[in-house]
């Protein structure tokens, strides 16, 4: 073989393993960027999913669990009306004694309220109060309903009454147990209950907010604020609506705003 001819089969041997070599380095680039891409993609995903979950926390903390499907079926608007819902108002009369907002500006006293109220909320995990939704606080006072998963109140409405009322009676004690660890201080307690037609609905489009109104409300409210300490006020049809499963004792008429003068009764300890 002429050297010319060897010459020419050693360059174009060259030339291949150089073309070789930038299609084996492109093939290698490619499959790198698209493993860089896939393992990116795995983590936006993986993270999409963790503020999913969150999110949903989120919701579950704000809104009852019986709102949020059909908030999210009928784009961001729920309202409902339920026939039978029972009312509670709490209110710790005498936090403003302990209240000194000289020290810290409050915060300190607003831990203690803030620590009372977690042991309440702690009631909710007992499967007796799974029917109980904690609506909201105001300031001192707690208010909670039961009866609004209409699914599960369709059949014995008053059973869902006489849930909130072992709510109350459970929350008494919880209060009580408080107490022993506070010094020098005790909390006062004073509450109220009624049940009758309410609505419900979600307040917000951003910020959404889960409330309940109607006169029945309005009752429970009252049967607080006119109350006395260490006791649990109703009006007149619930004690007769209850009085096959609990003791009440007459305490006659009072003055209720907005509603001239009403018959009330103490709920009766065990």
């Amino acid at each position: 073989m002429k050297t010319a001819d060897i010459m020419d089969t050693s360059v174009c041997i060259l030339i291949s393993l150089i073309v070789l070599y930038g299609i084996s380095r492109q093939v290698e680039v490619a499959r790198r960027s698209q493993y860089h891409v896939i393992h990116k993609s795995s983590e936006q995903r993986s993270e999409i999913e963790k503020e999913r979950k969150r999110a949903d926390w989120l919701l579950r903390n704000i809104l009852p669990e019986h709102v949020i499907e059909p908030l999210r079926l009928l784009g961001g608007s729920y309202s409902r009306n339920h026939p039978c819902v029972g009312v509670l108002f709490a209110s710790l009369i005498n936090f403003h004694v302990m209240y000194e907002e000289q020290y810290e500006g409050g915060k300190f006293y607003a831990r203690i309220l803030n620590e009372f109220y977690g042991d309440i909320e702690e009631l909710f995990l007992d499967p007796r109060f799974s029917k109980i939704e904690k609506i909201k606080t105001i300031g001192s006072t707690f208010m909670a309903a039961s009866g609004l998963q209409t699914d599960s109140n369709d059949q014995n409405p008053l059973e869902s009454v006489c849930d909130l009322v072992e709510f109350a009676l459970a929350f008494q004690s919880t209060m009580h147990r408080f107490n022993e660890a506070l010094l020098n201080f005790a909390f006062e307690l004073r509450m109220g209950l009624n049940f009758g037609p309410i609505t419900a609905g979600v307040i917000g489009t951003t910020k959404l907010f889960y409330d309940i109104w109607g006169d029945t409300v309005n009752v429970a409210s009252r049967m607080d604020s006119t109350g006395e300490k260490g006791r649990i006020q109703v009006p007149e049809h619930v004690a007769l609506a209850l009085k096959d499963k609990y003791k009440f004792e007459l305490r006659g008429e009072i003055d209720v705003k907005g509603k001239s003068r009403m018959t009330t009764y103490f709920l009766k300890p065990n």
